[in-house]
């Protein structure tokens, strides 16, 4: 998985290895001296770096809960609104398993293929590429991490194609 953004979910990883490390690090000096030390520093990073994940794990599955339970109302509210991410393309791909029209997204996936943020690209790539597969593979060398300009010569072939 490629991270788009830096979240609070980063913190909590960064903060929970530094806390496991620093504290693995002193306990292990003062039962065992040096070594325990190096030891205790590394066993502590990972212990910290495991539950500086669990807040992520926990809100992942919260949302992915609540996009699998959710009415198709909800969906398309969550769906509409701003700032794209992969909850999203997981509540647009929701949809579709459930014999949902989408079509009125795609021209919003279209316009994110061709935006100035390569975070805008890569989350509207991914939502091209997973729900709306057979026109993706009309652009398949697509790339959002290319030059603006380039991506919006792909994206427009493929504008020009379903008009």
């Amino acid at each position: 998985m490629e991270f788009t953004r830096f979240t609070i979910f980063h913190v909590f990883r960064i903060l929970g290895l530094m806390a496991g490390a620093w504290i693995g690090m002193h306990l292990g000096l003062f039962w065992f001296g040096k070594i325990g030390g190096v030891v205790g520093g590394i066993l502590g990073a990972i212990v910290g770096a495991f539950l500086g994940h669990l807040p992520e794990r926990w809100a992942s599955k919260s949302i992915m809960k609540e996009i699998t339970e959710g009415s198709n109302e909800k969906l398309k509210t969550l769906i509409a609104k701003p700032d794209w991410n992969f909850w999203h393309t997981m509540a647009l791909l929701e949809l579709v398993v459930r014999n949902e029209n989408v079509e009125s997204e795609f021209p919003r996936i279209l316009e994110m293929l061709e935006a100035d943020s390569v975070s805008t690209r890569i989350f509207g790539w991914d939502a091209m590429r997973i729900v709306f597969t057979e026109r993706a593979k009309l652009i398949e060398d697509y790339d959002p991490k290319h030059p603006t300009e380039v991506c919006r010569k792909k994206a427009s072939e493929l504008r020009n194609r379903n008009s």
